[in-house]
C-alpha cells in the first residue's frame, strides 16, 4: 500500500449547501499523520511512506518470506492533532496499492504483495498509538490459562512472540530462511467449502445478471442415466453419478481415449465430442465391452502361469493389458496396396497400428538409444538448447540459462515452455500450443522434422554419444552397425541395410581423414575441450560414426511405433 490519505468534511454542509451558491464547494480539511507504525514491514517497505504524499517512492508491505504471507496485518496512523466538525464529519479515506509497491523488486517479490481485504477503524484516545501485533481471536487464546491451550493454539502465539521478541532476532531469520525451500503456492491444490445453505441460482434474461428470472436446480442431461435419487447433490453426488455402472459415458470416454493412444485414432475419431453430430464408432460393441470391462471386470489377463488376472474395478492396468495382448493389437502393421486404398487410416483394424510417437517421445528416443537420457524424475522445469530470438517472437527476450550436466539431457515433457510459443524441436512434430486444452493431436509429415533430427543440438549430441557406444560395444565395423541399429529400431539390420550403412561409413572416414579439422569440429561438441576417444579409435572414426548413427536417429522407423 504506498499511500494512505484522510479528508473530513461538515455534515452540516454536506445536507444544507449555501443557498443560491453556484459553485458550492465544502470545507474540507486534509488530515496532517506525524506517526504510521506497523506489526511487521519487509526491508526497505515501512509503514511511514505511507503518508509522505508520495504515491510513487515505496509503500508498506509485509514480509517476503512464504512462512508469514496470506496473514491479518495491522498499521495504525497518528494524526499531528484531533480533527472533526461539530454536528459530525464525512471522512473521504483513500488508500493507493499497486502489487510491489513502486519498488523495482523480483517478480516473486512484487506478486507478494498484493492485498487481500482489509477492515479500517478509528479511535478517539489521544495518546500514543501502538500497534497490537495479536488478533482478536489471539488475544482470546492469551486470556486462557496455559494448560487449557491445545498444542496448536501454543505454537500460534509462540509464532507471534518468535518475531516480535528483539532477543530472538536470530531464530526468527533461522525461521525465514527455512520457509524458502518450502513448495510455492503453485503446488498446492484449491478446494471449495460447501455453503451451510444453497444459494439461489437462476436464470437471467438475455444473460443479464441484474434481471434474474425462474430459479433452477442443480441436474444432469434428461438423455443420460438418471441422478441417483439418494445421491448428494453436490460435488460428490457428481462424481457417483459420473462413476456408476449405468452410466456408460465415462468409461467409454477414458477407453476411447486410451485407444487413440495404441492405435493413433480412437474407436470413435472425436475424442472431445460423443454427441450427435460426431462420426458414430466404427466398433460400437468393442467400445461398450472394453468400458463395461474397465467398469467391472470379467475377462481376465494372466500375467503368468500363476495369475488370474486383474479384477479390479475401473483398474487402467487392466485396461492397457487386454489391448495390448489383444489379436487386433498384435497384428502386423504391414499393409497391401488393395487393403490401403479400401481402408487407408485402418478403421476396420485388419492391421496393426503404425503411428509416429509423439513430440516429446521424438527427443527422449534419441537420448535413450544414446546413453545420455537422465532417469531423475520431478523437479523443476530444465532449460535444453534454443536458438536465439525464439523466444522474442511472442514475448519480450526473456533470460534462457541453457541446463547443464544430467539436466540438459531430462525427459522432454520437463522443458520449460511458455504459453503460445512451445519448444521448437517438439513443435516441429506437432506438439500443441498451452493456449487451450487439447484431446487430439494432428500428426504431419513434413522435411522440416526430418532436417529436426538431423540438425538440431540435442540430436547432434545424441548421435555423438551413439556413436562412441557404437565403437565401444563391437570391435568390427559390421558389429558396430548391428548395434547402433538395433539400439533405435529394436531389431537388426538386414543384410542391404547394413550394406547402406557401412557405404556411408566409407564415405565419411574418408572425407574426415581428409580433413581433421572438420573431423575434430564434427566430433565434439565443444572442439577446445574434446572428450576421450573409445580405444583404438581416431577423431576420423567418432566422426565418421557420428555420420551414420545420425542417419539412423533419421529413421522415420526410429520415430514410429508399429
Amino acid at each position: 500500500m504506498s499511500e494512505f490519505t484522510v479528508e473530513a468534511t461538515p455534515l452540516q454542509e454536506l445536507a444544507a449547501p449555501n443557498a443560491g451558491a453556484t459553485n458550492f464547494v465544502a470545507t474540507t480539511n486534509l488530515i496532517k499523520f506525524i506517526r504510521a507504525l506497523a506489526d511487521v514491514a519487509a526491508p526497505g517497505l515501512a509503514a511511514s511512506t505511507m503518508i509522505d504524499g508520495v504515491t510513487t517512492n515505496g509503500g508498506w508491505g509485509a514480509a517476503f518470506t512464504k512462512g508469514r504471507r496470506n496473514q491479518e496485518r495491522r498499521a495504525v496512523f497518528e494524526a499531528e492533532k484531533p480533527f472533526g466538525f461539530a454536528g459530525g464529519s464525512r471522512l473521504l479515506i483513500t488508500v493507493n496499492s499497486k502489487p510491489g509497491g513502486g519498488l523495482n523488486n523480483s517478480s516473486d517479490q512484487v506478486s507478494s504483495f498484493i492485498p487481500g481485504r482489509f477492515r479500517l477503524s478509528y479511535t478517539t484516545h489521544s495518546g500514543p498509538l501502538r500497534v497490537d501485533p495479536l488478533s482478536e481471536s489471539q488475544r482470546a487464546l492469551l486470556a486462557l490459562a496455559f494448560d487449557r491451550r491445545t498444542p496448536g493454539q501454543q505454537r500460534e502465539l509462540f509464532r507471534v512472540f518468535l518475531f516480535q521478541e528483539p532477543s530472538l532476532a536470530a531464530q526468527a531469520q533461522q525461521w525465514d530462511d527455512v520457509w524458502k525451500d518450502w513448495p510455492a503456492a503453485e503446488n498446492t491444490t484449491l478446494a471449495l467449502q460447501s455453503r451451510a445453505t444453497r444459494r439461489d441460482t437462476r436464470i437471467f434474461k438475455r444473460g443479464d445478471w441484474q434481471k434474474p428470472t425462474d430459479p433452477v436446480t442443480a441436474d444432469t442431461p434428461a438423455v443420460l442415466p438418471p441422478f441417483p435419487a439418494t445421491a448428494p447433490r453436490n460435488r460428490l453426488g457428481l462424481a457417483e453419478w459420473l462413476t456408476s455402472t449405468n452410466n456408460p459415458l465415462t468409461a467409454r470416454v477414458l477407453v476411447n481415449r486410451v485407444w487413440q493412444q495404441y492405435f493413433g485414432t480412437g474407436l470413435v475419431p472425436t475424442p472431445e465430442d460423443f454427441g450427435t453430430r460426431a462420426d458414430p464408432p466404427s466398433h460400437p460393441e468393442l467400445l461398450d465391452w472394453l468400458a463395461s470391462e474397465l467398469m467391472a471386470p470379467t475377462f481376465h489377463v494372466p500375467r503368468s502361469t500363476a495369475d488370474v488376472g486383474s479384477s479390479v474395478p475401473w483398474s487402467l492396468k487392466h485396461l492397457h493389458r487386454l489391448i495390448v495382448t489383444s489379436a487386433t493389437y498384435r497384428q502386423s502393421s504391414r499393409v497391401s496396396p488393395a487393403l490401403l486404398e479400401k481402408d487407408p487410416y485402418n478403421r476396420l483394424l485388419a492391421r496393426g497400428p503404425r503411428v509416429r510417437v509423439d513430440a516429446e517421445a521424438v527427443q527422449d528416443i534419441a537420448l535413450a538409444a544414446s546413453g545420455l537420457l537422465s532417469p531423475k524424475i520431478g523437479g523443476p522445469s530444465v532449460f535444453p538448447p534454443l536458438p536465439d530470438g525464439v523466444m522474442a517472437l511472442a514475448y519480450n527476450q526473456i533470460a534462457w540459462n541453457v541446463s547443464e550436466g544430467d539436466d540438459r539431457y531430462r525427459r522432454a515433457m520437463y522443458t520449460f515452455w511458455k504459453r503460445s510459443v512451445p519448444y521448437p524441436a517438439m513443435l516441429m512434430f506437432d506438439t500443441p500450443a498451452a493456449e487451450q486444452s487439447c484431446v487430439r493431436r494432428s500428426r504431419s509429415n513434413t522435411p522440416l522434422q526430418a532436417l529436426t533430427t538431423l540438425n538440431e543440438p540435442t540430436f547432434n549430441q545424441a548421435a555423438r554419444w551413439l556413436a562412441w557406444r557404437a565403437l565401444s560395444a563391437a570391435s568390427s565395423d559390421e558389429g558396430r552397425a548391428v548395434w547402433a541399429f538395433r539400439q533405435c529400431v529394436s531389431r537388426a539390420p538386414s543384410a542391404t541395410e547394413t550394406a547402406v550403412l557401412r557405404k556411408l561409413l566409407a564415405t565419411a572416414r574418408a572425407e574426415f581423414v581428409a580433413q581433421p579439422k572438420d573431423a575434430t569440429q564434427f566430433a565434439f561438441a565443444d572442439p577446445k575441450n574434446p572428450a576421450p576417444l573409445p580405444a583404438h579409435a581416431t577423431v576420423a572414426d567418432l566422426a565418421a560414426w557420428s555420420t551414420v548413427a545420425r542417419a539412423i536417429l533419421n529413421l522415420d522407423e526410429t520415430i514410429t511405433k508399429e
